[in-house]
């Protein structure tokens, strides 16, 4: 086999829009091309070439230049002789150089099969496959235990959290801003032992300082590396950086999300006062929001020794709402035990609330008909009037239609303003009294 041939025989990985990992077997050497800058008349990267994880040598050169090429390669030779280095690394360079100005193929979406992708989930329904989800809450409420939950879905294959199934499993990468390894290594094992599975081997955890676009080449190789199928980044208002009011600031978070092209899963912090207006909205620009393809919002309370999450969907960008998860998570000695609600715990938790959405829509029917209009309440006025969370109330107002109590008489689409009146052939002033329960 002549010398070209055995050069033709290489290894092209892409390890992120400015990285390549390129492995000649046949010589039993690699090189890594990182940071390739382009500036008009040059190209540059860093490029360190190994043998057997041996380091060989590290440089930062001009890609098109000869004279830096010949240079390195016989420093490379000098260390290294059973490689032809000036070849290899003509052939890398050349091979980084088309690859990098290869553009982006352009797509037919008429022959594509877009039904196969529409509605794909890598952990159904909360998990979209290949697009950032914001998970978003007030401090305490559960948010990084979830998110670990879901963690440990993905890596294992199993259904860690009722009604939530994996639909394809890999491996994880936990980037933290937060808190530290030994705190989610505790929270990982009990979630096994309550599973009373192993924990799986893929979650990778890494502590984080910098914001995600300062190191984002770093983490793109972190993820080509380990094979990761979702990055969660906890939290989302650190691995931004710097102020969240700012658009710029969210608006370069997801752009260095997006690079990493896997499913992504951000923790993020609620604003105080969209909690006090019953509201569960990320903190920060309203690109946060916007550039999620999916918000999922978590509250918490608790009934007896155990705490109950309730996980309702904010806001979607595919398919159907998929409405609220009620789960009870109870924590043992060395176990975390994650069920679904009973149907008398639930009737437990619902009951008070119902009391609160069933006197405030008495209050709007009455003043209504104390002005001569219709007696109608907007879901909006309920949510105003109770101080509930916006999804609580939701469910409320289905659960009394459901049981009569009122009528929806106008509905668009989710999200929007709903009406409900008195049920037909009865008086608002009459009193329904507590749901029997």
């Amino acid at each position: 086999m002549s010398g070209q041939e055995q050069i033709q025989q290489v290894q092209v990985r892409r390890l992120g829009p400015g990285s390549w990992e390129l492995s000649y077997p046949q010589f039993g050497v690699a090189m890594v091309f990182r940071g390739l800058v382009d500036d008009r008349d040059s190209i540059t990267a860093e490029i360190q070439a190994y043998s057997q994880d041996i380091w060989l040598g590290i440089t930062r050169g001009n890609l098109l230049t000869h004279q830096w090429r010949k240079a390195f390669s016989e420093s490379l030779q000098e260390r290294y002789r059973a490689c032809p280095w000036r070849e290899v690394l003509d052939d890398a360079c050349m091979r980084v150089l088309m690859d990098y100005r290869t553009p982006p193929e352009v797509i037919s979406l008429a022959r594509l099969a877009v039904g196969e992708f529409t509605d794909a989930y890598l952990c159904e329904p909360l998990l979209y496959e290949g697009v950032p989800t914001v998970l978003v809450g007030d401090g305490g409420t559960g948010k990084s235990t979830l998110a670990l939950a879901l963690a440990v879905c993905v890596a294992a294959g199993a259904e860690v959290l009722p009604g939530v199934r994996p639909v394809r499993s890999g491996p994880v990468l936990y980037m933290d801003w937060e808190d530290r390894a030994h705190v989610h290594a505790a929270r990982l094992r009990k979630i096994c032992n309550g599973l009373g599975i192993s924990c799986p081997e893929e979650v990778y955890y890494q502590e984080m300082s910098m914001p995600l676009g300062d190191v984002v080449e770093e983490v793109q190789e972190r993820v080509a590396r380990t094979g990761a199928v979702l990055c969660i980044c906890d939290s989302l208002a650190l691995a931004a950086g710097g102020e969240p009011e700012e658009g710029k600031s969210a608006i370069n978070y997801f752009r260095s999300v997006n690079s990493l092209r896997v499913t992504n899963l951000s923790v993020a912090h609620v604003a105080k006062a969209d909690l006090r207006e019953g509201e569960v909205r990320p903190y920060g620009s309203v690109f946060v929001r916007n550039s999620a393809r999916a918000v999922w919002s978590v509250r918490q309370q608790h009934l007896g020794n155990s705490v109950i999450l309730e996980v309702n969907q904010e806001k979607t960008n595919r398919g159907k709402y998929a409405g609220t998860f009620r789960w009870r998570m109870k924590w043992e000695k060395d176990a975390l035990l994650i069920t679904s609600l009973s149907d008398n715990e639930l009737a437990q938790i619902s009951a008070p609330t119902d009391e609160r959405v069933m006197a405030a829509l008495r209050s709007i029917w009455e003043v209504r008909a104390s002005e001569g209009k219709k007696p109608e309440a907007r879901r909006s006025e309920v949510v105003l009037l109770t101080g509930l969370p916006r999804s609580t109330v939701w469910s409320a107002l289905e659960r009394l239609v459901a049981r009569g109590l009122a009528v929806q008489v106008a509905q668009t689409r989710p999200g929007d303003a709903a009406v409900y009146a008195p049920p037909t052939g009865e008086e608002s002033e009459e009193d329904p009294g507590p749901p029997p329960f």
